[in-house]
Formats: structure tokens, C-alpha cells, sequence
């Protein structure tokens, strides 16, 4: 314990270090702006409490999660009596990218509404914490950010956005920012603001940092709410507001973000009338009339500070303009005297009153002694061995599972065209003496590492040996980097595919290793395979050459045109595109993209498999300019990882995608090429639990004899009769046939199935065209069957979605 204790504060001397540094440097903290002057360096309040955290002894989890949660707020800096007030920033990320969303907007918020005050004190407080944490910013407007995300952007938007409504200044805004996996430590029914940053992971799944609020909300919403008793009696609910960040080449886009506003809308409606109700009885109970005269008090009509902003990908330009609208309603709420305040500042003074409405609090924020106690339970659960925290595998803290099996499930012999050539394997991992538990129709994680031969021909385009040291290295998502894995990288499947990796082989262990060197950080951290638009910014900066650096400044400054550029084309293209700029590793490191995770659906089940875990690989082999390139994660797997190799793993759940709990009741389960995986282990799981419900199977590959998954063990439940199997084999005949066509042959028997028998119907595999299709024949049925047209017919589906029997599981490829 006194060596991690030891680190923690290590840790936190560096971070002390990047801030004394920058400001020696020439930053100054005399204001947000970079005018005035002095000499003063104040750590964030979230430092300074968790170096005080630290050399008092508490543990390295509370000192860790008070630094996260007051990174960017400086309410003891503040002059005395100032009127604040706090916000809370609920996140919940995959990648990463939703916490760097957050910190920027906590950022953006503290910097952009306290005031400058010369040498000292908050404003120079909060832009120390934003400069030293964003010191190598890839989004920097001021150093020629190519998408306007930079911090100072942000600023801007907020600053404009608080001054532009009249009616006096906005307040200091006070941000925490929490991840929303640490949502017990926080009352909800406690805070005024709560801005909420959502990822959305496979087909519209929650993160699985979301996945334990989500759950409660759903099982008691104003449960969840954690409504104190004067709340509950009448007091103000949270206003809120939600980013929803997502991929519009899924088809359920921005469904993590859609859930969670959802979610939140019926708790606080369900908290309110529960107001409005207990309101009544008093009035009733005391003889008075009612608030609104008709036997129930008002209450208002909704919570949501601001509608909710859906943005593709890393669409700044909506993210800045959520922000605006964000912080012009607030203005708006405190210019009406609705917004909830504080009276805070002098370091620390403690008889200032929370302004909201009738209602008074003490000035200490409620969430210091909540971190405390709930890291303090976590860590009582660590040491009884009952910790939940031992089994939130992650991206940052995946399992180091061994593979114990590796079989190729297509045919390498069989005569087909090159073009139809398809590579298919299973691979299986140990997961003995963990915790990680999974259900059928769930998701495997895999840490991908890139392949030690395209690492080492962007050393060479830097003129680098590798050893160079780069410091923790974290990619600009704010995901840190992957732990080593055995041979380097790993992908595609759920969520597709990317390029190699490398590295060396790893004991079982949970904790994300930062790597030091440029080796390191190119083979775990970033993206060599996506060209952005912040390396081509980068890119013209650094050229010599005057064409080059004009056509880099356009492509990086046009969406249009990048992506034209980009779609063939990675990050080895672009540099060799563009000789004349002579990038720094570091230059280079912060123009790409971290390195994401890489999903596949599992294709096992618990049931029968409690201690491994399957999936299927396609491995992706593809030439770009006459060049041979391959898909980072899946040939990982099958090129560079032996058996008993070990691999960072961790599970996604997919709530979404669950077998009905009756095996009596039918299924449909349709899933051509690799959508066959989630399938196999629905087929295991019905097996072993019995039932006498039908099992129809549509699949298909293009030969039957190349590539024709799971065929064997698919034609022998078939000949058991416990598969209906219908198999398409699409380039075998004369003419292409798919799932789709088969469906149609088979359409009363369906609608028979789905309509009077109440079958559950899956759909897996790619998004872009198959999973159309088949949502095009399930309403052809439905309008064969119920005599109604398509409008019905989308309705009769939307309708079956709701319900949980129409489920799909799809990937843009």
C-alpha cells in the first residue's frame, strides 16, 4: 500500500511540475485570456485535495477520484462570498472520447465564467489546471486546429454564450466531473446541473460505465434520483442537459445518449408528481387550496435545460454548439432567479447559504464526503473480496485472458475466385480464477496493439529508433494506453476491423501500463490507420515545401475533400504524401486518434462455457495503392498470437440482444457470414437448458464449400431436428442468393411464427446493406400477412422493438 501511495503522489508532483513549468515558460495565469501577469501557480482544486488526500493517508482511489471529479473547479479561490454555481458532468465512454468531451466542457465552463483577477486567485487558478491539462492540445485553435475544438474555442463559445442574454453576468460555473460508473457516490436529487456525455457502443448499447445507473434507473427511477428529504418534500429537481456522441453508420445512432435522456425524463416527471402529490395531501390536510386549483400542485412541465445534441463522430462543431445553448439557458434560468447557487470562496468559508428558492444548504460541496465514503466502501469491499470493482473489466483495465484455442472455420484449399477469398477463425479464452461473467448475445472487447512492422516504418518516416521518450502517452480521445498484449494487436467483428500490432507477451493483470517511449506509444496508443484532419493541420504546419503546405492547410481545412483523401489512404500514406514536413514524435502523436477497443460478438454461452470465452474472426487482408494492408485486431489474432498466449480482454454487455427466458417460446434468429457468432451460443445455451421451442436459422456465406461457418455442427442439429436451418450460398448458383430471398420463401411460415406464436426474431452482421435488406423482407411479410401497407407494417415492427422481440446486433463495416 505505501508503494501505490508512494505513486500516487509521484503522479501528482508531475502533474504540480507540467503546471510550474508552464508557467515559467511564459503562460500566464493571470487570466483565461493570457493577459495580465505574475508569477503565481495554483494547482486545481482537484490536485491540491488529492495531494492532501494522499499525504493524509487515505487511499490512491480517493486521492484518484477527487482529482478526476475537481480537476477544473477552483471554488476556494474564489474571492470571498462570490455567487457560483456547480455543475455536474456525468460521463460514460468506451474509447475515451466521451471523458475527453467532459473535461473540455468542465474546462470551457470554468474558464470561460470566472473572472480574470490579476495575478492570483480563481481565474488564473482554473487556466493553470486547463493549460497544464491540455498542454499538447490536438485540437489547439490557437496553434491551427483543423475542426475550431480547441479549448480556446470552447472558451470563446462559453464566454459569448454568457454575456450575449442580458440581465447581468452568469455566474462562476463550479464543473465536477464524474464518470458515471462512480454514480453511487452522487445525489442526483442534490444537484441543480447535470450535464450528461454519453457514448453509444455497438448497436445502441450503453457503455458499460453506464450500465449499473442505467439499470437502477429502470428498475426505480426516482430511487435513483437519491432525492434528499427536502427534495422529496417539494424541493428542485436537477435541470439537465445530454450530448449524445455516436456513429451514423450504425443504424441505432446516439441510442446510449436517446436511453439515458429518456431514462432521466421519466424519473424526474415520476419525482415531480410524487411532489406534486405530497404537496396536495398538505394543502387538503391543512385546508388550503391547491397549487393550481384543481387537487394537484403544478410542477414544472419538464427538466431538460437544453434538447439533446446528437453529433456523428468528432463533430465539434455540434459539440460547441450544444455548449452554447447549454450555457445561454442557464443564463437565461439565472437571470429569472431559477438557477441554483452557491456562496462560496475565502478558502474554504463555511457560512455561505445554497440559493435555491426557499431552501438552504451549508457551502461545502456535498460530493467531497460522498467521493470519501464511496471509495472508502469500494475499498472495504476490496478487502472482504466482494468488490464489484473486480469485475468491471475495461478497455484501461481489461483481463490479461490466455487463448487456449484457435481453429480456422473457412477452407484455405477451396476453388473460388480471389476476390471471394474469405479467412475465418475462432478463437477461445481462459478466463479461469477471474470474475469476468458474460451472458450469450454479448460482446468481447479486445485491446488491440498495432503491428511491430508498421510501427517500424513510421519510425523510419520520423527519422526515430523507437527509444525516444515521449512520457504517459494518451491518445487525443483521452484513452490511455493499451497494456502489452502478446504479438501486438487485435479487431474486427462487432464494430469492425483496423491494422496489426505489437508487443510482448503478458501475465493475467488489470491495470492499463502509459507508455514511455515513441515504440510504445505507437504500437498501444494511437490510430496508424486513420487519416484526420488534425495530421494534415499538422502536416502543413510542418512543410517546407509551399505546395505542400497549401494542399495539406486545404485538405485538413474540408471535410468534403479529407474524406475523399482519407478513404484510401492511412496515416504511413499521408506522411510519405507530404515529405517535406519533418513532424516531431510528438507532433505526430498528438495528430492521431487513440487506438480504440475492437468488438466481436461472443460465440459461446455461459451455460455450457462458464470459464471461457469464444468469438469469431474475420480477419480483414485488403490492398490500399498497391499495397498489401491488414486489419489490426483480427490478424493479430490469427497471425501473431500462439495458444497460451495472453490477451486484454473485457465484456460489453448487450442488454439488447438476449434469448427469451422461456426456451418454449420460438426463435428467428438470422445472421449471414460472421453474424452467425452470437448464434452459436444461443444454440449451445437452448441445448443445455432444454425447452421445446423452435430454432430457425437463416445464415449464408459465399461458397459453401470455402466458407461455410460453423456448417458441421449447423447440419447436425439440423439432422437432430433442433435447427430449422436455411443456408444461402450466394455465389454457388447462377444467381446471387441471400438470407433475404430465402425469408421470403419461407414468409407465412414466419409470420405464423412471429405474429400467433409470439417469436423473438435476432438479426447480426453488417448494417450498410444486409441488415436492411432484411428489415425490407420482415415488412414485406408483415404486409403479406396483415393485408396493411408499409406504414403498418413499420409500425407493427416498431412495435415488435419495443417489446424485445425484434432485436438486432449490427456493425457498419
Amino acid at each position: 500500500m505505501l508503494a501505490v501511495q508512494t505513486l500516487v503522489l509521484a503522479v501528482l508532483l508531475w502533474l504540480a511540475f507540467r503546471v510550474l513549468r508552464r508557467a515559467a515558460g511564459g503562460f500566464s495565469t493571470g487570466g483565461v485570456d493570457g493577459s495580465g501577469g505574475g508569477d503565481k501557480t495554483t494547482l486545481s482544486a482537484g490536485a491540491a485535495a488529492a495531494a492532501a488526500a494522499a499525504a493524509a493517508g487515505r487511499s490512491p482511489r480517493e486521492a484518484q477520484l477527487v482529482a478526476d471529479t475537481w480537476e477544473f473547479a477552483a471554488e476556494s479561490e474564489l474571492p470571498p462570498h462570490t455567487t457560483a454555481a456547480r455543475v455536474l458532468i456525468l460521463y460514460a465512454t468506451e474509447y475515451g472520447f466521451s471523458k475527453d468531451v467532459a473535461r473540455r466542457v468542465a474546462a470551457a465552463l470554468a474558464t470561460g465564467t470566472t473572472p480574470t483577477d490579476g495575478e492570483g486567485g480563481a481565474g488564473a487558478a482554473v487556466a493553470a489546471a486547463a493549460a497544464a491539462a491540455f498542454e499538447d492540445d490536438p485540437y489547439d485553435d490557437d496553434e491551427g486546429g483543423a475542426v475550431g475544438s480547441g479549448l480556446s474555442g470552447l472558451r470563446s463559445a462559453v464566454a459569448a454564450a454568457a454575456s450575449s442574454r442580458g440581465g447581468g453576468s452568469l455566474p462562476p460555473l463550479v464543473p465536477r466531473v464524474v464518470n458515471m460508473a462512480e454514480w453511487r457516490a452522487v445525489r442526483l436529487g442534490r444537484e441543480g446541473v447535470v450535464l450528461v456525455v454519453m457514448s453509444t457502443t455497438g448497436d445502441g448499447v450503453v457503455p458499460s460505465e453506464a450500465t449499473e445507473l442505467k439499470e437502477a434507473l429502470e428498475m426505480d427511477g426516482v430511487g435513483a434520483l437519491r432525492l434528499d428529504a427536502d427534495a422529496s418534500a417539494g424541493g428542485k429537481l436537477p435541470r439537465y442537459s445530454v450530448l449524445a456522441l455516436g456513429d451514423r453508420g450504425y443504424p441505432h445512432f446516439c441510442r446510449g445518449g436517446i436511453i439515458m435522456e429518456e431514462l432521466l425524463d421519466g424519473a424526474i416527471a415520476a419525482a415531480m408528481r410524487e411532489q406534486g402529490e405530497a404537496a396536495a395531501a398538505a394543502a387538503g390536510a391543512a385546508g388550503e387550496p391547491s397549487m393550481n386549483g384543481n387537487g394537484t400542485a403544478a410542477v414544472a412541465s419538464t427538466a431538460a435545460l437544453t434538447a439533446r445534441q446528437d453529433v456523428d463522430q468528432e463533430d465539434w462543431a455540434s459539440i460547441t454548439d450544444w455548449l452554447s445553448r447549454t450555457v445561454a439557458a442557464l443564463s437565461d434560468l439565472h437571470r429569472v432567479g431559477q438557477l441554483p447557487t452557491v456562496v462560496v470562496g475565502g478558502n474554504g468559508d463555511d457560512d455561505a447559504a445554497m440559493d435555491m428558492g426557499n431552501h438552504a444548504a451549508g457551502s461545502v460541496d456535498y460530493l467531497f464526503d460522498a467521493i470519501r465514503a464511496y471509495a472508502a466502501e469500494e475499498g472495504a469491499k476490496n478487502e472482504a473480496g466482494g468488490s464489484t470493482a473486480l469485475t468491471h473489466y475495461s478497455r484501461n483495465a481489461p483481463l490479461m485472458a490466455a487463448v487456449v484455442e484457435k481453429t480456422t472455420l473457412t477452407d484455405p484449399t477451396a476453388v473460388v475466385p480471389d476476390v471471394d477469398r474469405k479467412e475465418v477463425v475462432r478463437v477461445v479464452f481462459d478466463t479461469t480464477g477471474s470474475s469476468l461473467a458474460y451472458t450469450a448475445g454479448d460482446a468481447l472487447g479486445i485491446v488491440p496493439h498495432n503491428d511491430p512492422a508498421t510501427v517500424a516504418r513510421v519510425l523510419v518516416a520520423l527519422a526515430a529508433d523507437g527509444g525516444e521518450e515521449v512520457g504517459p502517452t494518451v491518445g487525443s480521445g483521452g484513452a490511455p494506453a493499451s497494456p502489452p498484449v502478446a504479438g501486438g494487436g487485435l479487431g474486427t467483428g462487432v464494430g469492425g476491423g483496423g491494422g496489426g500490432g505489437g508487443g510482448s507477451s503478458s501475465s493475467s493483470g488489470a491495470s492499463a501500463v502509459a507508455p514511455t517511449t515513441l515504440r510504445e506509444a505507437l504500437t498501444s496508443a494511437v490510430d496508424l490507420k486513420t487519416v484526420r484532419a488534425e495530421l494534415l493541420a499538422a502536416l502543413a504546419r510542418a512543410a517546407h515545401a509551399p505546395g505542400q503546405r497549401s494542399r495539406a492547410a486545404a485538405l485538413a481545412a474540408s471535410p468534403t475533400e479529407l474524406a475523399t483523401y482519407a478513404s484510401d489512404r492511412e496515416v504511413l500514406d499521408a506522411l510519405a504524401d507530404f515529405p517535406s514536413a519533418a513532424l516531431t514524435p510528438r507532433e505526430l502523436l498528438k495528430a492521431l486518434r487513440p487506438l480504440h477497443a475492437r468488438y466481436y460478438s461472443v460465440s459461446s454461452s455461459p451455460v455450457t462455457s462458464p470459464t471461457a470465452v469464444a468469438i469469431t474472426v474475420d480477419v480483414l487482408r485488403y490492398t490500399l495503392r498497391g499495397v498489401p494492408r491488414q486489419g489490426v485486431a483480427s490478424s493479430q489474432l490469427a497471425d501473431r498470437v500462439a495458444l497460451g498466449d495472453r490477451v486484454g480482454v473485457f465484456i460489453t454487455a448487450n442488454a439488447h440482444f438476449r434469448l427469451p427466458t422461456d426456451g418454449a417460446t420460438p426463435i428467428v434468429m438470422i445472421g449471414p457470414g460472421t453474424g452467425i457468432a452470437p448464434f452459436v451460443g444461443f444454440l449451445e445455451e437452448r441445448a443445455a437448458r432444454g425447452g421445446n421451442g423452435r430454432n430457425v436459422l437463416f445464415t449464408g456465406c459465399r461458397h459453401e464449400q470455402q466458407d461455410f461457418l460453423y456448417g458441421t455442427k449447423l447440419r447436425a442439429a439440423a439432422a437432430a431436428r433442433t435447427l430449422e436451418l436455411h443456408a444461402a450460398f450466394s455465389r454457388d448458383g447462377p444467381a446471387k442468393v441471400y438470407v433475404q430471398h430465402l425469408m421470403a420463401a419461407v414468409a407465412d411460415d414466419l409470420w405464423e411464427l412471429v405474429d400467433r406464436a409470439r417469436a423473438h426474431v435476432y438479426v447480426c452482421g453488417d448494417a450498410s446493406r444486409m441488415a436492411g435488406d432484411v428489415h425490407a423482407a420482415w415488412l414485406a411479410i408483415v404486409r403479406r400477412g396483415r393485408e396493411c401497407d408499409t406504414a403498418a407494417a413499420e409500425t407493427y415492427m416498431a412495435d415488435l422493438e419495443k417489446a424485445g422481440r425484434y432485436q438486432r446486433d449490427v456493425w457498419a463495416s
